[in-house]
This record gives structure tokens, C-alpha cells and sequence, in this order.
């Protein structure tokens, strides 16, 4: 159900990133490129694609290991606002030393030899929040399919240099495809809410809000969409905005890796008690350190050798 943009590309188009940008992408595609789905792609050379649009253009940007960034585009698009979206969805989220003292010594050596990460956000409100219904229930692995198969099926396409790249899917696609296409695609009941949500989302103008209303309003905003509840609008935000202190705390996901990774400690089972004693250990650096735990969870969960530490 994919459409073939088949655009011509125009000239490359070429600019620089700061050093920050350019050591945390080559960190980001040694740690994660094997745990990466589309539309965000890592090549065999570790340069990082992803297809978007811009000003009703098609953009293929790629960011190379040196940190030059360069694009094919299906009609011209002015550099400043290649930079700036890059700029946004590509975010180093840097972890001192001193936001690992309380961690357990290998997990605090391996999370400082991981900074600085990068947080690769969504483009669009809309992408984040039909991401985070994908997610509602399900491990990160069967996550990870489920987007894997989804913008596959669903995402505009270009092949450049011999690579087929995809776009998340359009809202507008999703709002007007047979509700069984997307049932068929492996989303089960989320199938009705993500077309549900994709329509709210198109005739509410409710992307446009959320991308410039305050947090908390953007966070009221999103859960008065059916299906949306207060997980789903903190999830979104978060992978939109890049913004770690929104990120739910309590969440399984969180927990798991936690009682994996660090099971020195007696954390409680109830979501509410366990966010708390998360906060408490981790003072303003809670939300980093939960960032790089789902981050190196993620990373085990893909790469069983990879941080096997047990002895932990």
C-alpha cells in the first residue's frame, strides 16, 4: 500500500553540524544501528537517512560520521530549514559523572562510556503519538516489529543510490485506508484507534497546537484524543520533544531493566511507589538515567552479548 514518491532529486545539498552532533551519531550507530527500524536508517558506512518532508517537498537527509549533513529533495528546500528540523530531531542528551553515583559500578561505567547519546524524535506530534499507541502493551521487541511492518506497508517510499528509504506513514493515508488493511498489518484492535486518532489529529489542526503550546497544555490537548490516555500523551511528548521528564517513570519497561540491571536494591512493584524512589535515587538526573537504561535495555534485548553483566 506504500506509494513510490519516485521524485528526481535534485543536487545534493551540503552542511555542517557542531562536534556534539557529530560524536553523538557515531556513538548512537555503534551502540544502537542494529536495534534501528525504519524510517530512521543506518548504513553500512554508519551515515544516518531519514526521508521527510519539508514545505511540501521530499527530502532524503543523510548525516555522515564526520558530521556533514547533505539531502536530495524533490524541489528546493532552503538549507536553514534542513538544518533546523535535523537540529530537532537529532538531540545529544549528555550524562556527566556525577548522575551515576549512585549507580551500580559496571552499569555507571558502561552508561559514561555511552554519553553522549542521542534522542532521535519523531518529526510531527502525529508520528510520535501513532508510535506511542503501537507501543501501548507490547515488549520494545515486538515494538519494534510492529513499526518495522507498519511503515513498510504504509510509508511513501524513495530509492536513492540503489537504497529504498521510507517515510513514516501520512496521516492523511492512515485516515482514509480500509480499516482491515491496517488490522491485516498486525495492529489488531489499535487499528480502529491509530485511524481514530489520525483523523482527530487532520481536523482539529491538533499537531499544530501541540507543537506550540506549553507541555501541560499539549499534555491535556493530546488526551482528550480517544484512546489517548495520560501514558500515550507523556510517551508522545517525550519522543517529540526530547523532553525526558515526561517520560513515565513507573513504566514496566523501566522497572524490568531496572531489576535486570541494578538489583541491589529492594525497588517496589506499584508503579506510583517505584517512580518515587526512582526520583528520590536519581535527584534531577532521573530522567536521564531512564533515557540510557531503555536505551542499553534495548540494546541487551537485541544484542544478548553485548552487556551481559550479570555479575552486576
Amino acid at each position: 500500500m506504500h506509494i513510490d514518491i519516485s521524485f528526481p532529486l535534485l543536487p545534493d545539498h551540503f552542511g555542517t553540524f557542531e562536534l556534539a552532533y557529530t560524536s553523538s551519531l557515531r556513538k548512537l550507530a555503534s551502540y544502537s544501528s542494529r536495534s534501528f527500524v525504519r524510517p530512521d536508517v543506518f548504513d553500512q558506512n554508519d551515515n544516518w537517512y531519514r526521508l521527510i518532508e519539508v514545505d511540501g517537498n521530499w527530502a532524503l537527509v543523510k548525516v555522515m560520521k564526520s558530521g556533514v549533513v547533505s539531502w536530495a529533495s524533490s524541489g528546493v528546500v532552503q538549507p536553514s530549514k534542513i538544518r533546523h528540523l535535523t537540529e530537532r530531531i537529532l538531540i545529544p542528551i549528555i550524562l556527566p559523572s556525577v548522575a551515576v553515583q549512585n549507580l551500580p559500578p559496571l552499569l555507571a561505567k558502561h552508561f559514561i562510556e555511552m554519553s553522549p547519546l542521542v534522542h532521535v524524535a519523531s518529526v510531527t506530534p502525529g508520528e510520535a503519538v501513532i508510535k506511542a499507541i503501537i507501543r501501548q502493551v507490547i515488549t520494545a521487541s515486538q515494538a519494534r516489529k510492529l513499526l518495522h511492518r507498519f511503515i513498510v506497508q504504509f510509508g511513501n517510499t524513495c530509492t536513492h543510490e540503489g537504497v529504498t528509504h521510507f517515510s513514516f506513514p501520512p496521516l492523511e493515508r492512515l485516515a482514509q485506508l480500509p480499516l482491515d488493511e491496517l488490522t491485516k498489518c498486525g495492529l489488531g484492535f489499535k487499528a480502529r484507534v491509530i485511524q481514530q486518532v489520525a483523523r482527530s489529529l487532520l481536523e482539529d489542526n491538533v499537531e499544530e497546537s501541540v507543537s506550540k503550546v506549553p507541555t501541560q497544555v499539549a499534555l491535556a490537548i493530546l488526551q482528550k484524543l480517544k484512546g489517548v490516555g495520560q501514558w500515550t500523551a507523556r510517551v508522545a511528548l517525550c519522543d517529540f520533544k526530547g523532553d525526558w521528564s515526561l517520560y513515565p517513570f513507573g513504566d514496566l519497561a523501566v522497572r524490568t531493566w531496572t531489576n535486570r540491571f541494578w538489583p541491589d536494591s529492594d525497588w517496589p512493584c506499584s508503579e506510583n511507589e517505584f517512580r518515587a524512589v526512582w526520583e528520590r535515587r536519581n535527584g534531577n538526573y532521573a530522567d536521564r538515567i531512564a533515557f540510557y537504561l531503555l536505551t542499553y535495555g534495548n540494546l541487551a534485548s537485541v544484542d544478548k552479548t553485548y552487556c551481559d553483566i550479570s555479575a552486576v
